[in-house]
């Protein structure tokens, strides 16, 4: 999902920047007003002092979905019981699994799914 952020103007001020939802809470008002707001400042006659405006905050929303990258990526990895012929093995990520018991990754990902589809897997 992409976030954006914006600068909300009222009277000609610049009164907030954030999300849609931060802006909403700041004003406490309604995410409707602040989306008509948005379609006032693409609409260069409104976008002027009489009107509640917002305007897309470029710089902030590739900082923000830089900042959501960068945090997507510490996710941790997925961890697994890895059995051999019905005996647990060890568990451990794909990576350590596959180097503790010198397997190709690849390998261990197949096996995660043969084990889904295992109706005797699903009955352990």
């Amino acid at each position: 999902m992409v976030v954006k952020v914006f600068d909300a103007y009222i009277e000609g001020e610049k009164q907030v920047t954030g999300t849609i939802d931060e802006i909403a809470d700041y004003f406490d008002v309604s995410r409707q007003s602040i989306s008509l707001w948005i379609k006032n400042g693409k609409d260069p006659k409104k976008a002027n002092p009489k009107y509640k405006h917002a305007i897309l905050n470029k710089e902030k929303t590739k900082e923000l979905m830089e900042q959501k990258k960068k945090e997507g990526r510490k996710l941790p990895a997925s961890v697994y019981d890895y059995y051999d012929k019905g005996e647990f093995i060890m568990t451990g990520t794909a990576r350590e699994i596959s180097q503790a018991l010198d397997i190709d990754k690849r390998n261990i990902y197949s096996y995660v799914q043969a084990g889904k589809n295992s109706f005797e897997y699903k009955k352990k």
